[in-house]
This record gives structure tokens, C-alpha cells and sequence, in this order.
């Protein structure tokens, strides 16, 4: 992701240098700003959309695999008398009884693609938004002010490097990046766990999976960078259909790192939390 951010940032420092050498003594300012939201061809935006992709997929591969690992180690070696408790059909599938039944199955086999596809797709060109627009902002605000204060072109991307230092990074003589700028890395991180935390849910709720699972946990990493909001949150559990998992699903906030944990028909000693208590609220934007 970060080579296809470093191609589109060079797309608009060019357009920028192309809009302050046609600035003259009367700069049009919004016809100088379009060449600069004309800046970034279709194939570089392509290019990080694709790398975004590509690191979605990726969380959300993880997340399923971890998903399918721990649905298949909540039946894994139970007794078979347990089939027993549960009734086959309604309440959990031929599928999940058969592994009770010690026959082994393959919950993966049963994710549909369909919804991860929209997920993904939907997402990519989010993020693909939200870094290029940044990009062209800073350039349109660092075009204004040098027509505002006469600056050369080298006092403007001066001036753009630092306002984008966090989401470009540094980089070195040659151009080269010396490191992963941290705005680029949250945004990384943040996307990573809910690309992680939505593929958990679609191997909760798959069909195949009926209804044996019964409710979630919310998980946190309990640590000194624990946040006050997850820390709340931290081993509470509703059922799986309670509509506070709308909001209360991670990422709670940017370098979130909470996941949600099924709570299964075998599972005997949980019981459902009382409300989210002041404080336990998502960061504004989750």
C-alpha cells in the first residue's frame, strides 16, 4: 500500500508543480486546484485500491481461518452423548452434529464468498478515498497558500511533506521511504482488524454453522496500551442477534485490536451482561 500512496503523491507534486509555474501575476486558484483533483491517473488509483485489497484480504482471510480453527475445536473430541443436548435441525445443523458424532468437517466448506466480496470491494475503494482525497487537500491548501505568500515551488513541497508527514512519511535523498509513515500504518492496522473481526462473523453466521453459536465475547488485549473503551468492554457478552453489536463490533477505534469470541451451545458457564456502561462507547467514526 505504501509504494501505490508514494506513486500517487509523486502524480500530485508534479501537478502541483505544474499549477505554480502557470500561477502568473493573476492565479486562477480554482482552475489550478483541478489540475491538481486531475492529478492521479486511473490506473495508479487502481493500483491502491488493488494493494488495499489485497492487505483486506488478507485480515480477512486470517479471520475466517481463525474462526473455522476455534468452531472446530469447541466440537473436537466431544462426546458423542452430547448430540443429545442438541437438537439436530433448527437449533444446529446435520453439519456441526456429524462432528459431534466424530465424522470430520470442514466448516470453511460452508463461507459463502458473495457478502465478502461486497465487504471488501466497498471497503478498498473507502480507504482508496479517504488517502488520495487527503493527498489532493493538502496539495489544494499548500497551492493556496503559496499563490497567498509567493512561495517557489520547492517552499510548497516543502510545505506539502510536512502537512502529509504522517501519511507520506519520510523519505530519503533518492526518494526513498525510510520508514512506514504512522498515519498510513493506522489506517493499516485499524482496517486489518475489522476485515478480521467481519470474516470471524461470517464463519459465526454461516448457515452451515446453525445455530450453535449462541452469543459473542468481546476480547480485548489487556495491556498498557489498552484503551478505557476496550478495557470496559473486555469479557462482556450478548447474544449473537442482540443489536449492540451493530456499534459495539471491533475496531472500537483507530489501532484496535479487540476481536470477538463465539460463545457455543457447549459452552455452559456464561450468562449475558448487563448494558454498556458510560464509557464503553466507540471512538467517534466507529
Amino acid at each position: 500500500m505504501a509504494g501505490a500512496v508514494d506513486a500517487i503523491y509523486a502524480a500530485v507534486k508534479s501537478a502541483l508543480g505544474e499549477a505554480s509555474e502557470k500561477a502568473g501575476e493573476k492565479p486562477d486558484y480554482e482552475a489550478l486546484a483541478s489540475r491538481i483533483d486531475a492529478a492521479i491517473p486511473p490506473p495508479l488509483m487502481r493500483a491502491l485500491n488493488q494493494a488495499i485489497r489485497d492487505g483486506l484480504q488478507d485480515g480477512y482471510d486470517n479471520g475466517r481461518a481463525t474462526a473455522v480453527m476455534e468452531l472446530n475445536r469447541a466440537v473436537e473430541g466431544a462426546d458423542v452423548k452430547l448430540a443429545e443436548r442438541i437438537r439436530v435441525g433448527a437449533s444446529v445443523s446435520q453439519r456441526i452434529a456429524s462432528k459431534l458424532g466424530c465424522s470430520p468437517i470442514n466448516f470453511a466448506l460452508g463461507l459463502g464468498t458473495e457478502a465478502a466480496e461486497k465487504y471488501l470491494q466497498a471497503k478498498s475503494f473507502e480507504i482508496t478515498g479517504v488517502l488520495s482525497d487527503a493527498i489532493k487537500k493538502a496539495a489544494k491548501q499548500v497551492l493556496l497558500d503559496g499563490i497567498k505568500k509567493e512561495w517557489t515551488l520547492a517552499q510548497m513541497i516543502e510545505a506539502l511533506d510536512l502537512l502529509l508527514g504522517d501519511t507520506i512519511g519520510p523519505l530519503d535523498s533518492a526518494g526513498r521511504r525510510i520508514n512506514i509513515p504512522a498515519r498510513l500504518a493506522t489506517i493499516a492496522r485499524t482496517n486489518l482488524t475489522d476485515a478480521f473481526n467481519q470474516a470471524r462473523l461470517s464463519a459465526f453466521t454461516d448457515p452451515s454453522v446453525g445455530d450453535f453459536v449462541k452469543a459473542y465475547m468481546y476480547d480485548a488485549i489487556m495491556d498498557g496500551r489498552t484503551t478505557e473503551t476496550c478495557r470496559i468492554r473486555d469479557g462482556r457478552i450478548y447474544l449473537k442477534d442482540d443489536p449492540i453489536w451493530k456499534v459495539m463490533t471491533p475496531p472500537a477505534h483507530f489501532n484496535c485490536r479487540s476481536v470477538l469470541t463465539a460463545i457455543t451451545a457447549l459452552d455452559t458457564d456464561w450468562a449475558v451482561a448487563p448494558p454498556l456502561p458510560s464509557g464503553g462507547e466507540s471512538a467517534k467514526g466507529f
